[in-house]
């Protein structure tokens, strides 16, 4: 009986053990079918770091099948350069030096192409307890680099000229600005000159096909280990130049040549790109010391020399200078103050006579600007005229003391001074409005004024600078009944060339011809040429600047006709004109 029972038990042993090797093998069967349909290589290495597992994954990894690879050395499976510091990194898994290991490897193929991949893996032990193997996942990440290098190339390269972008310098250009550097570096700014004629005039893909062909001239310069060329803007290209030479003029001479060269090449570029325009840039150069001024800073000296370089002429290359710094300062400085009193009714009008020698009669008064300042005091032209000019400013100040002077000329005929007209200076922005008559002319009506009683004043360079659209402004004044008076004469362009086609009134000498009156032979002959051109041609003359009896004196003895200067009254205000007025009648 007990053998009986003892035999039962050893059959539902054995047919246990049955069930429980096929579950295992039915169990390592599917973990295999898993690992096998993994995309990742799992692999195990012998101690020797040779592939003793691989699942199917590695077939289309590595070009090569498993059995083909199992006993092969894993090392060389990859780059050589990559091969050494993965050995000695499984080897410190080996050793329990390391704990795991996760890296990027070079894997070449069997076809002799490469992955990128990633390792990810760790020592195991065997049954004696010793780490004797590895075991690990390979990931292919090919097309996630090349994604990302794609990524990172968009975000600090410029996509038309594959130069680098404004990103890119700044963050290259930070990293050499450091308090910890000494070395000298140089930034160059190159801007194009009237590039925007070419895109109107071609088209934006001849502009772009410009820009594309200065990228290429760009690297040129130099060697990239030593530079960074970078497009910021439209038409404005940077170049880093980080390795110069400690010796300043050295340094300074080598910018000199490769700004020359970028000159000469880009001048040739309409040949290659089919316009007929001659490409032209101005360039900006600033060359400091990295430990001495930040990136921001560094760009903005280098943008202060190309803007110079742009208002010397253009086509030509500038160096940074503090002096045309503080200059710059200077100006902008004035530029805002003349926003704030057009803003707070800081100008006014002053009025001066000009008079008869002989009766002393006033005939007419030339109004002029003044600038009540609130901390430098009253301001005459020379001290903002020339900023107020390039700024938007000159043509609504212009209309404003237009309409002041007419209304104050209103108000002195209601006093019974009809027959005094005022003479009112246009600046060449002013004069050069497609509406300037029009406007004159409804000034003029608005305060009741004849045309006769007021005059413009434009200089030689306004009248001469487009001699056509002057001349019909010119007479669409004279329509109205307008005069017009020449200005400065002598003093710009060779006038009596072009005098007799202008249809102007009066010629007024300029006062630095009047100073040197009577003894500067110079001065003499052409006041003398002057006044008797002007009464051939049946014009006015008004000579400016007259501070003494001797010069009033040769100037009647020539025939001048009306005088004005400190001799008979500096500029004054309305209130004492009026007065002056009053005194004379």
């Amino acid at each position: 009986m007990s053998s009986s029972k003892s035999t039962l038990q050893n059959e539902l042993l054995a047919q246990a053990q049955t069930r429980l090797i096929e579950e295992l093998q039915s169990s390592q069967r599917h973990y295999a079918h898993l690992v096998d349909h993994l995309k990742d290589v799992v692999f195990h290495l012998d101690e020797n770091l040779s592939w003793s597992f691989l699942n199917q994954a590695w077939t289309e990894l590595a070009g090569q099948s498993v059995e083909q690879s199992r006993g092969q050395s894993a090392l060389n499976y990859f780059r050589s350069s990559d091969a050494e510091p993965f050995e000695q990194a499984l080897l410190q898994l080996l050793s329990g030096e390391l704990a795991d290991l996760e890296a990027q490897y070079y894997l070449l193929r069997c076809d002799g192409d490469g992955r990128h991949v990633e390792v990810s893996c760790r020592a195991m032990r065997d049954d004696t307890g010793r780490l004797s193997s590895v075991v690990g996942v390979i990931r292919d990440v090919s097309e996630r680099l090349e994604s990302e290098q794609k990524i990172y190339h968009m975000a600090y390269h410029d996509s038309l000229t594959n130069l680098a972008n404004r990103r890119q310098l700044m963050e290259r250009l930070s990293s050499v600005c450091v308090p910890s550097s000494s070395r000298s570096i140089a930034l160059l700014y190159l801007d194009l000159d009237d590039f925007k004629d070419v895109n109107d005039m071609y088209g934006h893909s001849v502009g772009d096909a410009v820009l594309q062909e200065i990228a290429q001239q760009i690297p040129i310069v130099g060697s990239s280990e030593n530079y960074l060329a970078a497009r910021i803007g439209g038409d404005e290209f940077i170049i880093l130049f980080e390795q110069l030479a400690s010796h300043y003029p050295t340094a300074r001479a080598h910018l000199s040549e490769a700004a020359r060269g970028l000159l000469e090449r880009i001048s040739r570029i309409n040949k290659h790109v089919g316009t007929f325009n001659e490409i032209k840039c101005s360039i900006g150069i600033t060359l400091v010391n990295s430990q001495s001024i930040s990136a921001e800073e560094c760009l903005k000296q280098a943008d202060f020399a190309m803007y110079h370089a742009k208002r010397a002429g253009k086509n030509r290359i500038q160096f940074y200078d503090a002096e045309l710094a503080k200059q710059e300062s200077r100006r902008q400085q004035l530029q805002r103050e003349l926003c704030e009193a057009e803003r707070y009714g800081q100008f006014t009008v002053f009025y001066q006579p000009q008079v008869e020698a002989d009766k002393n009669k006033v005939q007419k008064a030339e109004v002029l600007l003044r600038w009540q300042h609130p901390q430098r005091g009253l301001l005459i032209p020379k001290d903002f005229i020339h900023e107020l000019e390039n700024s938007d400013l000159i043509k609504p100040l212009g209309q404003w003391v237009l309409d002041q002077s007419l209304a104050q000329l209103s108000a002195w005929r209601k006093m019974g001074y009809e027959s005094l007209s005022l003479s009112v200076n246009a600046s060449a922005g002013q004069f050069q409005n497609p509406e300037f008559a029009d406007d004159v002319r409804r000034s003029l009506q608005r305060f009741d004024i004849p045309g006769e009683c007021l005059e413009i004043e434009i200089t030689e360079t306004t009248a001469l600078n487009n001699v056509h659209s002057a001349i019909a402004k010119m007479r669409a004044l004279k329509d109205i009944g307008v005069k017009i008076a020449l200005d400065d004469f002598g003093t710009g362009y060779s006038s009596l060339s072009y005098l007799k086609h202008l249809p102007i009134d009066t010629i007024k000498l300029d006062r630095s011809f009047v100073q040197g009156l009577p003894d500067n032979g110079y001065d003499s002959a052409i006041v003398q040429s002057t006044l008797l051109m002007s009464k051939h041609l049946k014009l006015s003359s008004v000579a400016e600047g007259v501070e003494s009896e001797e010069q009033c004196q040769f100037l009647k003895a020539l025939g001048c006709e009306l005088y004005q200067g400190y001799l008979f009254s500096p500029a004054i205000s309305a209130d004492q004109f009026a007065e002056y007025l009053l005194q004379r009648s």
